[in-house]
Parts: C-alpha cells; structure tokens; sequence
C-alpha cells in the first residue's frame, strides 16, 4: 500500500513538473490579451494592418494578362503573357498569400477589440477602426475572388476560403462558394458604411485621417461604395451595382478641367517636326521651341508643384483628383516602380540589368 501510494506521488510530481516545462510564460510576454487592452493599441495594430495591403502583383499580373505591356528584355513570352496563369508561377502564390494575410491582421484586430470596453468617448473611434478593417477584409476577398473563383456570376459556383475568425495553424478551411462570399462581404461593406464616421481623425498616434470623403488613402466611404459597384457587377446585380456607381460619381464626379500648357497645338493638323532636338534623348532637358508637341509634353510630365497640371500631380499623390482610394502604408512604404520601364531599352531593370516589361 505504501509503495502505491509512493508511485502515485511519483507520478503526480512528474507530471506536474512536465507540464510546468512545457507551459512556460514567460515575464514580459506579449500576447494579445496584453497587446489589445485600450483604443491607442488598437489603432497601432490598425496601422500594421494597412501596411499589409500589398496589391503589387495584382497589378503587375493584370498589366500582364491584359496586354498593356509589351515583352522587354528580360522576359519570355511564356505564361501570363500568353494568357494562362499555371498553378506553377509565383503570382498565383504572391497574391493569395498577401491577400490572406491582410484577412489574417484583420481577424487579429477584430479578436482583440473584444478583450476591452473602450471609454465613452473613445466608442465612436474605436466603430470606426473596426469598419475600416471589415472592409479591408472584405476589399482582400474581393480581390482573391476575382483571381481564383470559377464563375463570379455564379453564385453556387466554388470561390475561395472564406475567412471570418483567426484559424489555428492546423485548420483546413474548405472553398465557400461565390454566394456566401458575396453575402459576407456586403454585410462587412454595410458594416463599414455604417459606422465609418466622419469624426475620426487620428487622435491615437496622429497618423491616420479616416471616415471623411476627403481621406482618400485610408478606407472612406466612396472606396466602400466602389467596392460594393464592383461586387454587383461581379454577381450581375445591376440595379444595386447602379446604385453604387452613382453615390462614388455623384460624390466625386470626373475632372473636367482642361490642361492648358503653353506651346501645346490646339488641333490635330499640327505636325510634330522630325530629327534631333534637345531634350528627344534626355528625360529631364526641355526640347527646343522648334520640337513643338515633344516641348509641350515635357511641360506637362515635368513636377513642378505650384503649376502642374492636376492630371500630372494625381499620379504622385500630390492631389486627389479622381482617386477614390490610394493605399497608405504608414510603417513599410516601398518604391517597386523598376518593375516597370516606359522604355524598351535597357534604362532600368530587375533581372540581369533587363527590363522585364515595357509600357
């Protein structure tokens, strides 16, 4: 009796000493019970969350596909610029794997905000940051949907993993189909609108403006109108995709003013003179007065802030403009512009001093 008892209290201190290996916590640990325990952690994690949006090889494998880029040096005219996009290449995998990582910080962020009530004050901040999420979450399904799914206007049709929670490491998820997709972005779309706010203006740190029309490179209420434009139409709902269409164009209509350059010819019939001129074979030399057309587009693409042209300065971020949204990544800003070259020879490259593609 004796040598049981004995073994048992063997086997209860072994086991016990087991588990206190192996569920060690350690001083200082950051879990997100500790992380996410007030408004001002929650919009630091909100601001990793936006440097998560990487649309790089969305636009890259569209310019691809589309033909709006022609083959350069340093590219074969296999795969996507033939039309097809094998399991094999690495976009397939790059634009999956970014997407689902957003929808990962987004989940992370909507977890955490249920382990604090957040002051009286801080309510409508705090809606706000949950809006924006969802709808950077559903902007991520969207965006895988119209990779991967088979038929977008099909609603019984297999899309891709729909993700609503943060998955365990071993959690298989199956493929959802376009209609429950559809159905779960547009609640987080409504969700979004609806407690988007206008109030919202980056008192937690100072970098984020957000809810206003104005805020376009933050979530705002025209880019959730235009995502929910693009979703209708996906879904062949034209109605609602009308709807939508004309909140973001009644909102913010397209620029009608005219660029006035000097020197720029008023009709068609003036005919660009030929052979050498200053400036035909250096980017940053204004042509001579007698290289009329080449002069005036010089003029135009040349940044000058307090005369360019809106159109030129739109595509620096310098203005709005027509620009519904433009990604803001306030912690990891990146420059990936020599992934495209505006000549076909050899000025800028990525692989063996080639250029891959030229516009």
């Amino acid at each position: 009796m004796k040598k049981g008892i004995l073994f048992l209290s063997l086997f209860i201190v072994l086991f016990s000493s087991c588990n206190d290996a192996t569920e060690i916590i350690q001083k200082g640990e950051l879990n997100d019970a500790r992380l996410f325990t007030n408004v001002s952690n929650l919009q630091l994690f909100l601001n990793e969350t936006y440097d998560k949006i990487a649309l790089e090889e969305d636009i890259l494998t569209a310019s691809k596909l589309t033909d709006e880029i022609a083959i350069a040096g340093g590219l074969t005219s296999n795969d996507t610029q033939r039309f097809f996009v094998p399991t094999t290449i690495t976009e397939a995998d790059d634009i999956f794997n970014n997407h689902y990582l957003l929808i990962n910080y987004c989940n992370r962020l909507l977890r955490g905000a249920t382990y604090f009530t957040p002051e009286p004050a801080q309510v409508a901040d705090y809606n706000s940051m949950l809006a924006q999420v969802r709808a950077l979450r559903a902007f991520a399904h969207l965006q895988l949907m119209t990779f991967f799914s088979e038929d977008m206007s099909n609603l019984n049709g297999l899309g891709v993993m729909l993700v609503d929670h943060v998955p365990t490491t071993d959690e298989k998820l199956p493929r959802a189909t376009n209609g429950a997709l559809y159905t779960f972005i547009e609640s987080d779309l409504n969700y979004a609108a609806a407690n988007l706010g206008n109030v919202y203006a980056g008192a937690y740190g100072g970098t984020l403006a957000s809810g206003g029309l104005s805020a376009y490179k933050y979530v705002n209420i025209n880019m959730i109108n235009a995502l929910k434009a693009r979703m209708y139409l996906y879904k062949k709902d034209y109605p609602n995709a009308l709807i939508a269409a004309n909140a973001v164009i009644n909102a913010r209509p397209l620029s009608t003013s005219i660029v006035t350059v000097a020197n720029f010819p008023a009709t068609s019939s003036v005919i660009p003179p030929v052979g050498p001129g200053t400036g035909s074979t250096t980017v940053n030399t204004s042509p001579t007065a007698a290289q009329t057309v080449q002069r005036a587009l010089y003029q135009v693409d040349q940044w000058v802030p307090a005369s360019a042209p809106e159109y030129r300065r739109i595509w620096v971020d310098a203005v709005q403009g027509e620009i519904l949204y433009a990604v803001e990544r306030l912690n990891s800003k990146t420059n990936w512009g020599s992934r495209y070259n505006t000549n076909i020879f050899k000025m800028s490259s990525i692989k063996n001093k080639q250029p891959a593609f030229s516009v």
